[in-house]
């Protein structure tokens, strides 16, 4: 055990999810079967947590009686949290329960791998900053995050930034993926709640411990799923069903962002018995047997233009003409004198309005808007 603490909130109303869950509590809500207060569970209990503190409010004896029934390796305590003043809020009223380290994993994300959270349990741990926040390239349902969440920050290693005051959206926005580990300290930094009747924003306290520092941020690999809506989880499930469906390997692309906001694609050779001849595409082939997703567009990027990704991380999974597809978004800092093509007729970096006229490959068209907010994931 790592002396780590899980904190879980499951004590707000959920209202953005609408019908058919009107009424119920979004820890609640069934994804494979499961609650999403299962997965969360499960997924802190991956992470080694010693125990695990799990606040409610709204509908608390549904949700206590729901938590009752679920199996956990490790033990489980609840706290009640009224009124409900936000996620911050949420963390004071679990304070008197909780001693060294704390990891919270909001119940509405679901990680579809383990091990890069565990990567940043392990950042966190090795360089004890006041905190560090889980970040994706993928954002989040919740419009208003990108106030305080899309920052530039130094690079330390591959996908991980030491973030200070005065952090401004840079060319490869970061998002808040709903898991946020804190120390001691930051813990004592807590806003005072006496005498407050409104919800305070949590990117208030964020900011605090932003301008306090040290203040990491972990760039996700490999995404997560987000549960703001109904809408989110009918289209979990469709895609859950075409996913399963599919077969023939796995491919992988990415969108790559230069240092100007750029996209840098490249242009496939215009000749017979290629598909999309002459369109303009993003790098990328497909996974070989036995690597990740995350490994194959590292290696693609490596042999395609002679360059290492150290940021980058998961947009979207989709299935193409019958096969699973991995889409990423990374940061390229390299200009076009320092990068070799291996294949193709060309590469040039585009403005991202120049995007929805140019003859791309479609699927790589839907990724490219998707990211820029006006494509079918946007």
């Amino acid at each position: 055990m790592n002396g780590l603490v899980g904190l879980i909130p499951a004590a707000g109303r959920g209202t953005r999810m609408g019908s058919p869950f009107e009424g119920l509590p979004k820890p609640l809500v069934e994804i494979e079967g499961r609650p999403l207060l299962a997965h969360a569970l499960e997924t802190l209990v991956g992470l080694g947590v010693a125990e695990i503190v799990v606040v409610t409010g709204h509908e608390a004896r549904l949700v206590e009686r729901a938590l009752a029934a679920m199996a956990c390796a490790v033990p489980v305590r609840t706290v009640r949290q009224s009124p409900l003043l936000g996620l911050a809020h949420a963390i004071a009223v679990a304070r008197p329960l909780i001693s060294g380290p704390l990891v919270v994993h909001c119940p509405d994300s679901l990680y579809r791998d383990l091990s890069d959270l565990r990567q940043a349990r392990d950042r966190f741990l090795a360089r004890s900053p006041r905190a560090l926040q889980c970040v994706t390239v993928a954002p989040t349902g919740r419009s208003h995050r990108s106030a305080y969440d899309a920052f530039d920050g130094v690079l330390l290693e591959t996908n991980l930034f030491s973030v200070g005051a005065g952090g401004r959206p840079g060319p490869l926005p970061l998002w808040s993926s709903g898991v946020i580990f804190l120390s001691p300290e930051a813990l004592c930094g807590l806003p005072d709640f006496e005498g407050l009747s409104d919800e305070q924003p949590f990117t208030r306290y964020v900011s605090s411990l932003r301008d306090a520092g040290p203040f990491l941020a972990h760039l996700l690999g490999s995404g997560r799923d987000d549960f703001t809506s109904s809408e989110d989880v009918d289209a979990y499930r469709r895609h859950g069903e075409s996913w399963g469906a599919a077969g023939g390997g796995t491919g992988v692309s990415i969108v790559l962002v230069g240092g100007d906001g750029r996209f840098l694609l490249h242009k496939r050779d215009d000749k017979p018995g290629i598909r999309y001849p002459g369109h303009w595409a993003l790098f990328g082939g497909s996974a070989e047997p036995g690597e990740t997703p995350a490994e194959a567009i590292r290696r693609e990027v490596r042999e395609e233009i002679g360059y290492d990704l150290d940021c980058f991380g998961a947009l979207r999974r989709f299935v193409h003409e019958g096969k699973r597809e991995w889409a990423f978004v990374g940061r390229v800092t390299a200009g076009l004198e320092r990068l070799t093509l291996q294949e193709g007729a060309g590469m040039a970096f585009f403005r991202p309005q120049e995007i929805p006229d140019l003859r791309i490959r479609p699927d790589d068209r839907e990724t490219l808007l998707g990211y820029l907010g006006s494509g079918p994931d946007g």
